[in-house]
């Protein structure tokens, strides 16, 4: 099994519960870990992740995390471990925060 990973996708978008961070789009920082017993092009991994974050307007970040959980599942028929982390880098002043999921799945 290849783990197939995409560290430090970096790009804005709008994720957030209050309003002030509805306002404007943010910046966030993305790492992404597929364990698949078949190919996966890490090129369409990064191009679906920010582009159904930029358009999906998440709430929560950790609406995105599940999101992606199951979307890569569907799209991969192998995925056996899938692990997700995003960081919103600029929201709290001297600190990076966000969440990371971690799903192990039997094939």
């Amino acid at each position: 099994m290849i783990r197939v990973f995409v560290e430090k996708l970096t790009f804005e978008c709008v994720i957030g519960l209050l309003a002030f961070e509805r306002e404007r789009a943010q910046e966030v920082e993305v790492d992404v870990f597929l364990d698949a017993e078949e190919f996966v092009d890490y090129a369409f991994v990064c191009e679906a992740v920010k582009s159904m974050c930029v358009v999906g307007k998440f709430e929560k970040v950790e609406d995105v995390l599940e999101f992606f959980c199951e979307f890569f599942k569907k799209r991969f028929a192998t995925l056996r471990r899938f692990e997700m982390k995003l960081t919103k880098t600029g929201i709290i002043a001297n600190a990076r925060v966000g969440a990371r999921v971690v799903r192990e799945f039997s094939v």
